[in-house]
C-alpha cells in the first residue's frame, strides 16, 4: 500500500485506488502522513481541519473521522502492509514505512542526489524526486491557507529541488529543451533570483544574449521597485559575464552557505569534564537537551563550549539564538527567531512566511534532510522553544535556560541536564590566572563564591582590574555574608544579584514571597511544612510553591520532602526579603516558623518519653501528627537538632519567652540522651532566662532543675547543685509532689557524677520512697538505678548489684523500660567487680544493644568501656576505641579516662 500527497491525496494498493472517503477524512490521513510515527495533538487536527469554524463537539467529530478512516484501512487490509492509525496520548498517529509515502520518497531522492559525485546520476535523481508531484501538495482535500500552512516548507523543497536539477541539466548541456519550463517557473516565481540565473543562462546558451539581459532587467527593476533591494552578487556576476559575452557563465555556487552562528567560548572555561560527557550521552538519544541552572551557573558557557567540539558532526551548520527568556525586555519572540533562522537557512526574505505556523512549518522542512545543530540560549518557557524544534531526526537541540522546562521534558521527549556549581578545584583553577600560585587563596574565594562561574569571573575581574583589590581583602570582602553580594559586583552591569533578578521577577507574586521568606529559616534544608508555616499556607499550598522555585531553580530538592538554597541565592532571598517584606510580616513569619516546630518537636517528645507539658498549647500551636516510631522521632531530633537550637536563640532575641522556653522544655529528653552537654547547658540557660521573664514558678522550678542536671553532667560542681536545689525549694513551696520527687532524683544522679556517694544514695533513696508513695514506676525504676550505681562506686558492690536487679525486675514486669539499658550497663559493671565474667558479658552486650536502641550514646559508650575490661585485647581495644568516638560525639568527660586506658594497648 502506498500513499499520494504530492498533488492529489490517495491511496493505492496494487495499482488500485482505495477509497479513503471525503476530503476531510482525507485531510486528516494527510496531517498524519506529513510526519509518520509521530504524535498529532488532537488541538492541532481541529484548527487544521476547521479553522476557526470548529465545531462545538470537535473532539467527538475527530474521533468519528478517525472511526471511519479506520474502517477504509481495515477494508484494504492495512494492518497486513504494516499501515496502523494509532491513538496515543494526547492525539493520534500513523505507523507506516516512510518510503510507502510519495512524500518522504521524495525528499529521501533529493538526499541521495545532494550526496551524488555525478552531475547524471544526480540529475535521474532528481528528476525521479520531482517525478512524484502531479500538482500542489495536497491539492484536493483542503483550502490554500490550510495548504499555505501545513506545505510552506515542502513546497520551498520543491522548489529547490526543482532549482537543483536545472542546474544538473544545464551542467549536461540541455539548456535548449529547458526554455519554455525554465520561462514558465519565472512567470510563477519572478523574485526567485537562482531561477532567473538560470533562465538567463539557458537563453544565453541557446543564442539569446538580448533576451538574457532583457530577463535581469526586469528583476532589477521589481526588485528596486517592490523591495528596495539590488540582485544578489552572484546574478550580477552573471549579468556582467553575459555582457561580456563569456563563452560559458555558469551558475554553480549559488547555494547560501551553511549558517555559523556560534558564539566564541567564554575565556577561561574550566572544569565540567562530566557534565560534557553527560551532553555527549544525551544528544547521542536524538531529543532536545535542557541545560537547567541558576543564573551565574554557566549554563552558556557549557552549551557553547560542547557545542564548538561537536560542530563537526553538523555538517550543514549551526544555529544559535539568545530567546532571553528572563531579560528586563520581555522574551523574543519565536517568530523573529525564525525569520533570521529561515534567512540564514537560504529563504529570500520576501519569502519568509507572516504566519507564526507557516514559519515553524517551513523552517522544520527547510531542515528536514539536513544535520544542523540548534542552540537556543536563555529559554524563558517551553512554549517559546517549541515552534524552533527542529522534527528531523538529524538535528539536535541544545536548550539552556534558568527553568528546567517541564512542559517541554514532558511532552516533547527533552532531556534535563541539571546545572550545579562547580566543586571546588574546578572552582579555584577559574581563579587560578588571577591569584597565580595563591592556592590557599583561590580554594577560600572559591567557597566564598559557592563555586557559581559568574560570581568566580567577578572576583578574578576584580582582582585584574583594581590594584587596591587583593586576594586577602577580596577574602575579607565575601566573608561578610550581609555585603557578600554587593563585592560580587563588576562595574554597573555584571553582579551575581542581577543574574538572579532575573529568575525573581519572572516568578508569581505568591512564589517570590515564600522564596524570599525562606531565608528565615535556620539551617540549610527547609522542610515543606516549615516553608508552609513561613507563608501562613497549608502544606499543600507551600509544596506546589516549592515546586515552582525548583523548577527556576532557586532552590534544590533535597531528600525527605526538604529544600536547599546555595549560600549566595540565600543572600539574594535576604536582599529581598529586607526589601519587599515589610519589617512586622517577617517577624510574623518567623514566629509562625518557631511555632511550627514546637508543634512537631512536642510529637517527638511524646515518641521519646520525655517530660509532659508545663501548660496547655499556644493558641496559634497546631496539633501534631505523631511519629510513627521512637526511631524516626529521633532521626527527626538528630536532623533538626541545630535549627531547634537556632530557633530558641531568635526566640530569645525577638522577645518571646514564651517560645523559647517551650523549646526547650520539649527538648530535655532529647539532650539527655544525646548527651551533648555544653549545648544543652546553653540552651538551658536561655530556657531559664525566658521562664523567669514569664513568671510561672513551676515552669521556672522546672527549668532550674533542667540546667542544675545539665551542669552535673558537664562539671557536677556548685552551680549544678544550687540549680537542683533552688528547683526543690520551689516545689516544696507550691506543694509540687511530682516536681519534688524529679528534684530528688536528679540530685541523687548528680551527687553520683560529683563522686559524693553517701549523698548520692540518700537522695536517692528519698526519692524511691517519694516514687512508691506516689505510685510512679517511672521513677521508682530510675530511683533504683541511681541508688545502684551509688551503691557500686561506694563498694557495696553485692548490694549494688541485688539493687540493679531489682530495677531490672520492676522495669520489665511495668513496660516501664526507657532506663533498662543503663540498668544492664551498670549491672555488668558491678558484676564484674564480683568477679562473675559471664554473666556481666551478657548484661553488658544486653546494656550496648538496648542504649542504641534507646538512641542513647553516653549510655552505649559506658557498656563499651564496661566490655572494654572483659574481652580480649583486640576485642577490648575495638570496644573502648567505638566508646572514645561516642564519648566525643556527646562531649563527655568520660572521654579522658577512656583515651587514658586505651594507651595501654599502644
Amino acid at each position: 500500500m502506498e500513499f499520494s500527497l504530492l498533488g492529489p491525496v490517495e491511496a493505492r494498493l496494487d495499482g488500485r485506488v482505495v477509497p479513503l472517503g471525503p476530503p476531510k477524512q482525507r485531510l486528516l490521513l494527510a496531517v498524519l502522513l506529513l510526519e509518520p510515527g509521530r504524535i498529532v495533538p488532537v488541538h492541532r487536527l481541529y484548527e487544521l481541519l476547521w479553522g476557526e469554524a470548529q465545531p462545538r463537539n470537535a473532539r467527538t467529530a475527530v474521533q468519528v473521522l478517525v472511526s471511519r478512516l479506520r474502517a477504509a484501512l481495515a477494508a484494504a487490509d492495512a494492518d497486513r502492509h504494516g499501515v496502523r492509525l494509532v491513538t496515543q496520548g494526547p492525539g493520534y498517529l500513523v505507523e507506516v514505512a516512510p518510503e510507502r509515502v510519495d512524500l518522504h520518497r521524495f525528499r529521501a531522492l533529493v538526499e541521495r542526489a545532494g550526496r551524488s559525485d555525478s552531475t547524471a546520476h544526480r540529475a535521474r535523481l532528481l528528476g525521479d524526486a520531482l517525478g512524484l508531484w502531479h500538482g500542489p501538495a495536497l491539492a484536493d482535500v483542503t483550502d490554500p491557507g490550510v495548504r499555505d500552512r501545513l506545505c510552506a516548507g515542502l513546497t520551498e523543497q520543491h522548489w529547490r529541488a526543482r532549482e537543483d536539477w536545472y542546474d544538473a541539466e544545464l551542467h549536461l548541456g540541455r539548456h535548449a529543451t529547458l526554455l519554455a519550463e525554465l520561462r514558465d517557473r519565472v512567470a510563477e516565481q519572478p523574485l526567485r533570483q537562482r531561477l532567473v540565473g538560470q533562465l538567463m543562462l539557458a537563453l544565453y546558451r541557446n543564442g539569446q544574449q538580448d533576451d538574457a539581459l532583457a530577463v535581469y532587467h526586469r528583476l532589477r527593476v521589481r526588485l528596486a521597485d517592490e523591495l528596495g533591494l539590488d540582485p544578489v552578487p552572484e546574478l550580477r556576476t552573471l549579468h556582467e559575464a553575459v555582457l561580456r559575452a563569456d563563452p560559458d557563465p555558469v551558475t554553480s555556487g549559488w547555494e547560501p552557505p551553511s549558517p555559523a552562528q556560534l558564539p566564541p567560548v567564554p575565556a577561561g572555561f574550566t572544569g565540567r569534564t562530566a557534565e560534557l560527557a553527560r551532553l555527549d550521552a544525551l544528544v547521542d538519544a536524538g531529543v532536545p537537551v535542557v541545560v537547567s541552572g541558576v543564573g551565574g551557573v554557566g549554563k552558556t558557557a557549557l552549551a557553547v563550549r560542547w557545542a564548538h567540539t561537536a560542530a563537526d558532526r553538523y555538517p550543514d551548520g549551526t544555529l544559535h539564538a539568545d530567546l532571553r527568556g528572563h531579560s528586563d525586555g520581555g522574551p523574543v519572540d519565536p517568530g523573529a527567531v525564525l525569520d533570521r533562522f529561515l534567512r540564514a537557512l537560504g529563504v529570500p526574505g520576501p519569502s519568509v512566511p507572516a504566519d507564526p505556523q507557516a514559519r515553524t512549518d517551513l523552517y522544520r522542512s527547510m531542515v528536514a534532510d539536513r544535520r544542523i545543530l540548534v542552540v537556543l540560549d536563555n529559554a524563558g518557557s517551553a512554549a517559546q522553544v517549541r515552534p524552533l524544534l527542529p522534527t528531523a531526526p538529524g538535528c539536535t537541540v541544545l536548550v539552556t535556560s534558568r527553568d528546567r522546562l517541564g512542559g517541554l521534558v514532558a511532552t516533547d521527549g527533552a532531556r534535563l541536564l541539571s546545572l550545579d556549581p562547580l566543586d571546588g578545584t574546578a572552582a579555584a583553577a577559574l581563579l587560578a590566572d588571577a591569584l597565580g600560585a595563591d592556592d590557599a587563596a583561590a580554594a577560600e574565594l572559591a567557597r566564598l563564591c559557592d563555586g557559581l562561574p559568574l560570581a568566580l569571573r567577578i572576583a578574578a575581574g576584580r582582582l585584574a582590574v583594581d590594584p587596591a583589590c587583593t586576594p586577602a581583602s577580596l577574602v575579607a570582602d565575601l566573608a561578610n555574608a550581609e555585603h557578600r553580594l554587593d563585592a560580587l559586583r563588576l562595574g554597573t552591569d555584571v553582579s551575581v544579584a542581577e543574574a538572579f533578578a532575573g529568575s525573581y521577577r519572572a516568578l508569581p507574586g505568591p512564589a517570590a514571597r515564600l522564596f524570599r521568606l525562606l531565608c528565615l529559616a535556620p539551617g540549610t534544608a527547609v522542610p515543606a511544612y516549615a516553608a508552609a508555616a513561613l507563608a501562613g499556607l497549608d502544606v499543600a499550598e507551600a509544596r506546589t510553591l516549592l515546586s515552582e522555585l525548583t523548577v527556576a531553580n532557586l532552590v534544590l530538592p533535597l531528600a525527605d520532602a526538604r529544600y536547599g538554597m546555595h549560600d549566595l541565592i540565600r543572600a539574594y532571598a535576604r536582599q529581598r526579603l529586607d526589601a519587599d517584606e515589610p519589617a512586622a510580616d517577617r517577624d510574623a513569619a518567623l514566629r509562625r516558623l518557631a511555632v511550627a516546630y514546637l508543634g512537631v518537636l512536642t510529637a517527638a517528645r511524646a515518641a521519646i518519653g520525655g517530660p509532659q507539658r508545663l501548660d496547655a498549647p499556644l493558641p496559634d500551636e497546631p496539633e501534631p501528627a505523631p511519629f510513627a516510631s521512637r526511631g524516626a522521632a529521633l532521626d527527626w531530633l538528630d536532623t533538626e537538632r541545630e535549627t531547634l537550637a537556632e530557633l530558641v536563640e531568635r526566640c530569645a532575641a525577638h522577645g518571646w519567652p514564651d517560645l523559647c522556653w517551650r523549646l526547650v522544655h520539649a527538648q530535655f529528653r532529647y539532650q539527655e540522651l544525646r548527651g551533648r552537654y555544653d549545648a544543652w547547658v546553653a540552651l538551658e540557660r536561655l530556657g531559664l532566662a525566658a521562664a523567669k521573664e514569664c513568671g510561672d514558678e513551676l515552669v521556672i522550678a522546672a527549668r532550674h532543675r533542667a540546667l542544675g542536671t545539665a551542669l552535673g553532667n558537664v562539671r557536677p560542681g556548685e552551680e549544678a547543685f544550687e540549680h537542683l536545689t533552688e528547683a526543690l525549694r520551689r516545689h516544696r513551696a507550691a506543694g509540687d509532689a511530682a516536681g519534688e520527687l524529679s528534684d530528688e532524683t536528679n540530685l541523687g544522679l548528680t551527687y553520683f557524677n560529683a563522686g559524693a556517694y553517701a549523698a548520692a544514695r540518700e537522695h536517692s533513696r528519698t526519692a524511691l520512697r517519694l516514687a512508691y508513695a506516689a505510685g510512679d514506676v517511672r521513677h521508682q525504676v530510675l530511683a533504683l538505678n541511681n541508688l545502684g550505681i551509688a551503691q557500686g562506686a561506694d563498694g557495696l558492690v553485692t548490694e549494688a548489684a541485688d539493687t540493679l536487679r531489682e530495677g531490672i525486675a520492676l522495669s520489665e514486669r511495668s513496660g516501664v523500660t526507657d532506663t533498662l539499658h543503663l540498668l544492664h550497663s551498670n549491672l555488668a559493671e558491678a558484676l564484674t567487680l564480683l568477679g562473675d565474667t559471664e554473666a556481666a558479658r551478657q548484661a553488658a552486650v544486653r546494656g550496648r544493644q538496648l542504649s542504641r536502641l534507646a538512641g542513647d550514646r553516653a549510655g552505649e559508650a559506658g557498656a563499651l568501656v564496661t566490655l572494654g575490661e572483659l574481652l580480649p585485647p583486640d576485642g577490648a581495644r575495638a570496644a573502648l576505641q567505638e566508646a572514645l568516638r561516642l564519648y566525643r560525639e556527646v562531649g563527655a568527660r568520660a572521654a579522658d579516662r577512656v583515651r587514658d586506658r586505651l594507651r595501654q594497648y599502644d
